[in-house]
């Protein structure tokens, strides 16, 4: 796990794929259990709970979806988590998304406006065109950055913050995101899909000084793995077609030379006489 910033308040961490990002009642591994560990590590030595009855406080200030990446934000206090929490609550926080989708949406850019709510199991998001009981509005804007003939790379900023928001909308304009089985992607890898928090700006919760928080994505050339084994067919064909080129071109080569040394040669004047004929003379009838 990677720290991208820490300080006696916060702690920002790279959340990778698989890990859930608060701690809770389900066996899978989460981020802020990791990262209490590491933080714990640190305070209070190799000595462990030897030193401190108590372990120190770390809580993760918003949620990333186990299946995703990036930027996740804890804090060290209670007071510096109701600050956090209070900037993510009257959108003061900007965040910032990377997505590769299946299919590229018909416009470049975009705002995707719709109304949400949870399916009965709670565990999925059901998108409505208009708004209808139980429904909450959502709204995304994302423009594209890279695309194929299969897949596209967007980049996405969310202006609410609704439960599986980017996924359910995406999907719902035929967009779903790669590795998103639950709303019609092709499966990638078990609990990863290719969402990933790219970028977060707050303001630092003690000297409310700007921030601007970035998490690398390695998997950016995503749009190239489609092709991993055809790039090495085809440049095995590359190859070939180029031998076969140059082939062509030293065949072309010996006959062009081959002309040129023909015509160089001078013909005997013998010859040319062997060679050429007579005028025949038209025969003229007698009267």
């Amino acid at each position: 796990m990677q720290i991208l910033f820490e300080d006696q308040d916060l702690m920002v961490i790279h959340k990778p794929s698989g890990l859930s990002s608060e701690s809770g009642t389900a066996r899978h591994p989460s981020a802020e259990k990791e990262a209490l560990e590491l933080y714990s590590h640190k305070v209070l030595g190799d000595g462990g709970g030897m030193r401190m009855k108590i372990s120190p406080y770390l809580r993760a200030v918003h949620r990333l979806d186990r299946a995703s990446s990036g930027v996740l934000v804890l804090a060290k206090s209670k007071s510096m988590l109701t600050e956090m929490m209070n900037q993510f609550e009257r959108r003061e926080v900007e965040k910032t998304y990377r997505a590769v989708v299946q299919k590229a949406p018909p416009a470049a850019a975009g705002i995707l406006t719709h109304w949400l709510k949870r399916d009965d199991t709670g565990k999925k998001a059901l998108v409505f065109s208009r708004a209808v009981p139980d429904t909450q509005p959502c709204e995304s804007e994302y423009k594209v950055l890279e695309k194929n003939d299969q897949y596209a790379l967007l980049e996405i900023r969310p202006r609410t913050g609704r439960f599986h928001q980017i996924r359910a909308q995406l999907a719902h304009i035929g967009c779903p995101i790669v590795g998103d089985v639950l709303y019609g992607g092709k499966l990638w890898r078990e609990h990863e899909i290719k969402l990933h928090a790219q970028r977060l700006s707050f303001f630092h919760p003690r000297s409310h000084a700007p921030m601007v928080i970035e998490a690398p994505w390695e998997n950016d050339e995503f749009l190239n793995r489609k092709n991993a084994e055809p790039v090495a067919v085809k440049k095995e064909s590359v190859k070939k077609a180029a031998s076969e080129v140059v082939k062509k071109e030293s065949v072309k080569k010996a006959a062009s030379d081959a002309v040129k040394k023909v015509a160089s040669k001078k013909v005997a004047p013998e010859a040319v006489k062997k060679t050429t004929k007579k005028p025949i003379k038209p025969e003229i009838e007698k009267a």
